[in-house]
């Protein structure tokens, strides 16, 4: 499969030219086989549930059907990732038949105000790699030349088989492309340690560095010290494709507001990790890891009951109503959800799952250990024995949202033994 900065990539093949001598998009990579049909509900799903870049060649379409393919992306808040491909000519031809100028086609640059999505001319009919890469470094010139005259550099960029020297990271390049967001007592310390070892990946030494929860006046501003000192977590990060930290208490509503509304504000839309676990279990675990840094907490049948945990502790294991404001914001695609229970069974299946989601290669973890991290021992903290009354007060509480949870994700009803 194709890989490009470390993300999945996914031909659309729009074109009638789809299926040519060339064989089309390269091994491993599915193409969405439309002619010169509009974008299908095939797309539309894929908008939805898949998360990596979308290559889509246009082929011989009019500018009127690119506007089109633009518009359907941009409805859907994708169009950042998607790559647009245009040819360049007939095929097969020589290198002196390529038409360059084909970008500028029925005025095509307007139609790549996408954000962050990229235009890619292309002739692949091309019979030579050696003449293609030249093709392309004149195309690269033209395409620069154009952009002066025509539209704002950066609406798009060309892409060549020769990669530009890297220039050197700063602050603003090195910043997050993944978090994970929560829940607090289901596994993120052990998989935060777990994606560090990952060559693709980095992540800070630092765990909860609590940027987006305890900065309610965050403002996108390059010259605000939380913003700088947030960063030079991550000065280490050059030539890292992926970046990453973990910090529970963005999923800490209602305590904690407009999280996801930062988070996208600074770092855009990026991939968000969050890992769920029994709800009763994650209310008990919560409350012995507070009871051994504060002895004189009262027994958990009290605790529970007050104000304090039940906005602090309750409402964190109510995971439809902590997710709902993420996925309003960056979509399903975005977020990948890890159930405590499975990666305990198996954490390099999960481990797998998570890589996939990142665009990060699995098998650079399949031998890492699964660590016991932040776990409380029976002799300093005994774990409480929640009596009937507690169980069934808690499991009305949750049970609804739970049981919407659980099915929206594919979980049998009586996952979760606490909310069945």
């Amino acid at each position: 499969m194709l890989r490009r900065a470390g993300h999945r990539l996914l031909d659309l093949g729009l074109g009638p030219d789809l299926g040519a001598a060339d064989g089309g998009a390269p091994p491993g990579l599915p193409q969405d086989p439309l002619g010169d049909q509009p974008p299908c509900r095939l797309q539309d799903w894929l908008c939805r549930h898949y998360a990596g870049e979308l290559h889509v060649s246009t082929g011989m379409t009019t500018a009127a059907e690119v506007e089109g393919i633009v518009r359907f992306y941009e409805e859907r808040g994708r169009a950042q990732d998607v790559v647009l491909y245009a040819c360049t000519s007939g095929y097969p031809v020589p290198s002196e038949g390529l038409c360059l100028r084909e970008i500028t086609r029925g005025g095509r640059p307007v139609a790549l105000d996408m954000g962050n999505g990229r235009m890619v001319t292309e002739n692949r009919y091309y019979p030579s790699p050696a003449m293609h890469g030249d093709a392309a470094v004149a195309l690269a010139g033209i395409c620069g030349e154009l952009a002066e005259d025509r539209v704002p550099r950066s609406r798009f960029t060309v892409l060549s088989r020769e990669a530009p020297p890297p220039a050197a990271p700063g602050p603003e390049a090195v910043k997050p492309n993944f978090l994970i967001i929560g829940a607090a007592k289901s596994g993120t310390s052990a998989l935060a340690l777990q994606l560090a070892q990952h060559p693709d990946i980095f992540i800070p030494d630092a765990k909860e560095l609590h940027l987006f929860d305890r900065q309610p006046q965050l403002r996108p501003d390059p010259a605000s010290p939380a913003w700088q000192a947030y960063l030079a977590h991550f000065a280490g990060a050059g030539g890292f494709p992926l970046r990453g930290e973990a910090t529970v208490a963005y999923t800490m509503l209602p305590l904690v507001q407009a999280v996801p509304e930062r988070i996208m504000g600074h770092l855009g839309p990026i991939r968000l990790i969050y890992l769920v676990r029994d709800p009763l279990e994650r209310i008990v675990s919560q409350y012995r890891h507070a009871r051994r840094d504060d002895p004189a907490l009262p027994p958990f049948e009290d605790w529970v009951q007050t104000p304090a945990a039940q906005r602090g502790a309750v409402e964190r294991s109510n995971y439809r109503r902590q997710l709902q404001p993420f996925l309003a914001l960056f979509g399903e695609a975005r977020v990948k959800v890890i159930f405590y229970e499975d990666y305990r069974a198996d954490h390099r299946r999960s481990l797998a799952e998570v890589c996939g989601f990142l665009g990060a290669d699995p098998a650079e973890l399949a031998g890492v250990p699964n660590p016991e991290v932040n776990r409380t021992s029976e002799a300093a903290v005994p774990r409480p024995r929640p009596g009937a009354a507690v169980r069934e007060r808690l499991r009305q509480q949750l049970r609804a949202d739970t049981q919407a949870f659980l099915a929206h994700h594919g979980k049998p009803a009586d996952y979760w033994p606490s909310m069945a």
